[in-house]
């Protein structure tokens, strides 16, 4: 079961950086270029917490490997 949960929270935290890298980073250097939006910093600001909190989490859980 930790396994699982390990790997699921790995799984995670892989798609969150695809999300930063790959759609909120273009967006926002596009969007400083021309307008930033409210929504647009406060979705890149979000994702960045959440990749943080479970990024530590992550690192926690690698024990069980």
């Amino acid at each position: 079961m930790a396994k699982e949960i390990y790997h699921t929270e790995k799984d995670y935290i892989n798609s969150l950086e695809l999300l930063q890298n790959v759609f909120l980073q273009p967006m926002c250097t596009w969007e400083e270029e021309n307008v930033k939006t409210i929504e647009t910093k406060a979705l890149q600001s979000d994702v960045r917490v959440i990749y943080g909190y479970n990024s530590q989490l992550l690192k926690g859980k690698r024990v069980f490997n």
